[in-house]
């Protein structure tokens, strides 16, 4: 599965492989497997074959335990008055050893974590895994959960990225409650100088405002949402910190007042807003004006029709405008359409349509092709590139967030137990999000 376990648990194992082995001898070992299988296939057991002649330590159950097994570490870190302890909690069948740092004020502490560890608790904030190197889920305290953002702004990037990180994945596992991460967020966007950091924040504040809160909460929210982010915007002179804030604008715009301010940024009317917008960016914004069925929306889909100078841009809004139609028989019309191979060769198109049909928005008129989705998926599969199932499905599922969507997945899971293996756990991954937001 491409996702998380490729892009960042692989170069964290990589780092943990060369702790293991010893600077020297990983450095050592790569080049004579870069020289012994150039111009030739190779394995990942390839690779261990060959290091094992540089440790007299088992390589093999390292490989077992961080590459050919399920799960990841849990570290569990408590603070008590002098001491900062961390356990490994499940440590059954798996040895995750790991040096990490942690961070209290300006002073560092190297943890050498094999199943329990501790040190000493100078009187300070405390931020485990502050350099970023540890992998595993951190079970954090509440105390320690509230140093992470006091004064955040005043810890180096690494050590915020990490916070961040830690934080949010507490909310995923039910740790820590999103409405009281959402205040934190609020204080990190506020002030938050790394585009990237910005972008991990804006992300998960989009996911906590459509996913995690319920729709009281979520009107009561939005102003005071929306206001953070244009404010932010409207002051901010980077431009990559601009577009961010503008792209999470656009995509949590609730309230009569941010949709207008949306139909002024596409007239060219918003006065004070300074980010050019390429052409394919103004006709996304005309889709979400709209989604948000603002008055006059058809005529003003044809005037973006009419401006768009790529003809490839014509056809791709051609394709994608009626699963954007306010009547729904349109929208069931075009989801029945996309069962049919023959409507699928533009991928792309096809899941962006599929995102705007199950956009938060209409989630509760969408959830009755959840079914249907499910039934297709092998032939998605057999039909479609190698990235489409994934994406097929979670374009489908990412945005829906109640029982009975959950329940839908788990029943046909259920019901297929044939499935291949591959398509099991696209479904699981794609459905993860539905699965935690309504556990």
């Amino acid at each position: 599965l491409y996702g998380a376990i490729i892009y960042q648990k692989a170069p964290i194992v990589m780092r943990n492989l060369e702790k293991f082995l010893g600077e020297e001898n990983f450095q050592k070992g790569i080049r004579e497997y870069l020289q012994t299988f150039s111009y030739s296939n190779a394995t990942w057991d390839d690779l261990i074959n060959l290091l094992q002649k540089y440790t007299e330590r088992d390589l093999e159950k390292w490989n077992t335990d961080w590459i050919k097994s399920a799960g990841r570490p849990h570290i569990a870190v408590k603070a008590t008055e002098d001491e900062i302890k961390y356990r490994l909690v499940n440590n059954e069948k798996n040895s995750w050893p790991q040096n990490f740092t942690t961070q209290i004020d300006r002073l560092s502490f190297d943890v050498d974590l094999m199943n329990e560890f501790e040190h000493e608790r100078p009187a300070g904030q405390v931020t485990p895994n502050a350099n970023g190197v540890a992998y595993g889920y951190f079970e954090l305290d509440s105390q320690i959960i509230d140093d992470l953002f006091l004064e955040i702004s005043l810890k180096d990037e690494l050590s915020r990225a990490s916070s961040w990180i830690m934080a949010w994945e507490a909310v995923l596992e039910s740790d820590l409650d999103a409405f009281n991460f959402l205040s934190w967020l609020e204080l990190g966007i506020e002030v938050e100088t790394n585009p990237l950091i910005l972008n991990y924040q804006l992300v998960a504040l989009e996911r906590i405002f459509w996913n995690y809160l319920n729709d009281e909460i979520r009107n009561r929210s939005s102003a005071r949402l929306e206001k953070l982010l244009f404010d932010r915007m409207m002051r901010t002179a980077d431009q990559s910190l601009k577009r961010n804030l503008y792209n999470s604008y656009k995509n949590i715009a609730f309230s009569e007042k941010a949709i207008d301010h949306l139909m002024k940024i596409w007239k060219g009317e918003l006065t004070g807003f300074s980010l050019p917008l390429s052409e394919n960016e103004k006709l996304d914004l005309c889709f979400e004006l709209a989604l948000r069925e603002v008055e006059g929306i058809d005529i003003h889909l044809k005037d973006q029709y009419k401006n768009l100078m790529n003809e490839d841009d014509k056809k791709r809004m051609e394709f994608i405008s009626p699963a954007l139609s306010q009547k729904q028989a349109v929208r069931d019309s075009v989801f029945q359409s996309l069962l049919n191979e023959k409507n699928r060769t533009q991928e792309p198109w096809v899941l962006s349509s599929l995102s705007y049909l199950h956009h938060p928005l209409r989630r509760k008129h969408s959830i009755r092709y959840l079914e249907s989705s499910l039934q297709i998926i092998e032939e998605i599969k057999n039909t479609g590139d190698i990235f489409f199932p994934y994406g097929w499905l979670s374009s489908i599922f990412s945005n829906h967030n109640t029982i009975e969507a959950y329940e839908i997945v788990e029943q046909y899971l259920t019901r297929n137990p044939e499935l291949p293996q591959d398509l099991r756990s696209k479904i699981l991954q794609a459905s993860d999000y539905l699965r935690r937001t309504v556990h």
